[in-house]
């Protein structure tokens, strides 16, 4: 998927000599044309909220996605951006060739065809937190950001509404075998 917004020129931050930051979100099963009908209808009352992306940042106008538009499917392809074909993640739930016909294989948890994006940046020097973003869930180092929150596909709690203050979240550092907690 590629973010498009003309109406503003793009800052070049070589050109400010500050790294640049790149930010994906990724709102499943929501598409760019029911976001925008959302906007029109004002569904988003919240400014702070989604209508903040159309606001204050770059939103997709169009997308063609995977076949089959699956979760684990779809985000494969958008943290490698190649096709199913060469991530290797080709359902939701699937059988790896070469294994018996009745062992099926998780499209979550299926070892990656490509390199993902958290890999790539990683390796040109950058560090890369990832919340919550199917095919990063630390089961490898390919599947692993710098820190974040680990994607798990099963429900840990409850559904609930949390508010959390800044002065509740804890830097961590280290490897993530090993990490280790500080207040600052």
């Amino acid at each position: 998927c590629a973010a498009t917004d003309t109406s503003q020129p793009r800052p070049d931050p070589q050109a400010s000599g500050k790294p640049g930051r790149v930010v994906l979100v990724s709102l499943d099963g929501l598409s760019a044309t029911r976001h925008r009908e959302n906007l029109r209808q004002g569904v988003y009352t919240d400014p702070e909220g989604l209508s903040a992306f159309e606001a204050n940042g770059y939103v997709v106008e169009s997308a063609i996605p995977v076949n089959p538009a699956l979760t684990s499917v779809s985000h494969a392809s958008m943290a490698t951006g190649a096709f199913p074909a060469v991530t290797g993640i080709v359902a939701n739930r699937f059988h790896l060739p070469g294994t018996p016909i009745v062992q099926g294989v998780s499209g979550f948890d299926a070892p990656l065809g490509a390199e993902p994006l958290w890999q790539t940046f990683r390796r040109q020097g950058r560090r890369v937190g990832v919340l919550t973003f199917p095919a990063c869930d630390a089961t490898s180092p390919s599947r692993t950001a710098d820190f974040g929150m680990l994607y798990v596909n099963t429900p840990s709690a409850r559904a609930a509404i949390v508010t959390l203050a800044a002065s509740q979240f804890v830097a961590v550092t280290g490897q993530p075998s090993q990490f280790t907690h500080s207040s600052s």
